[in-house]
């Protein structure tokens, strides 16, 4: 009968502890929405930033919270890669910029682009300021404007913007950018892109296309007294049907100081 009794305890705080443990996720997340409504209480936001910050982090964690960086450091670097193509895996399939690239390049690719997170309304940046980052859109729509408050176009899922910041580091922003809704990014430094793609790769000629592209179609809209049709001017739609007209090559991408070819071929003599 004791020995009943002990294995009944034992399943009881087994039972207990698992669904503890499933619940561990929700319950900080509850406290961590606690901490931030007494942040906003110290410091008497009003009422509308105090509605954003809320909207921000309901987005961010989704009701449950869990350390994921403290996760992904006992991961191996290729399982990281391999669960960032995965939960990328919407934007790798409508951005056909990173079409041309091998998976082994976008896996070191996901792993440098940061997350970021703007709401409704949100100044991404602004004309005429310093840039030193691009942005690929995960979910979302951004609008795209000049210093003169002209449209130039929408960008939604799989499109990307900023693009300039990375190869005309000496030139200022020529266009502000607005989230027209909570808008979930990928952040790609300039330091990084210079570290992983050299000036002759296919994918550094494509976003410098890009950049002269969306150069001259802010020029022409400065100077020109017709609005732009959001439906048609929009980049990276030009960019799909111009798809199949490029021609690829064998051009080199550095990742960790190796050499890959970019449609796939691994060269295995190092850099120096």
């Amino acid at each position: 009968m004791d020995r009943y009794f002990i294995h009944l305890h034992v399943t009881t705080v087994i039972v207990l502890q698992s669904v503890q443990s499933a619940a561990e996720p929700e319950l900080k997340y509850q406290r961590i929405m606690h901490q931030v409504k007494e942040y906003i209480h110290e410091k008497k936001l009003p009422e509308n930033l105090k509605k954003k910050l809320i909207a921000y982090y309901e987005y961010r964690f989704q009701g449950s919270y869990f350390k994921e960086k403290a996760i992904s450091r006992t991961l191996s670097s290729h399982l990281n890669q391999e669960i960032m193509i995965h939960s990328s895996r919407g934007l790798i399939d409508t951005a056909t910029i990173l079409h041309s690239l091998p998976r082994n390049v976008i896996g070191y690719l996901m792993g440098i682009l940061r997350p970021v997170i703007y709401l409704q309304e949100d100044i991404i940046y602004k004309s005429r300021t310093e840039g030193d980052c691009m942005f690929f859109i995960i979910s979302g729509t951004v609008a795209l404007i000049t210093f003169n408050g002209k449209e130039i176009c929408h960008e939604k899922d799989g499109g990307y913007f900023g693009e300039a910041a990375l190869i005309f580091p000496d030139q200022r922003r020529l266009e502000s950018v607005i989230a027209l809704e909570v808008c979930e990014l990928l952040r790609l430094n300039r330091r990084d892109f210079k570290r992983m793609f050299s000036a002759t790769s296919i994918f550094y000629k494509r976003l410098e296309n890009v950049a002269k592209q969306r150069y001259k179609q802010i020029n022409e809209l400065n100077f020109s007294s017709k609005d732009v049709n959001l439906e048609t001017s929009t980049l990276i739609e030009k960019e799909n049907i111009a798809e199949n007209a490029h021609q690829v090559g064998d051009t080199k991408v550095s990742v960790n100081n190796q050499d890959y070819i970019e449609r796939g071929t691994l060269n295995v003599n190092k850099e120096n």
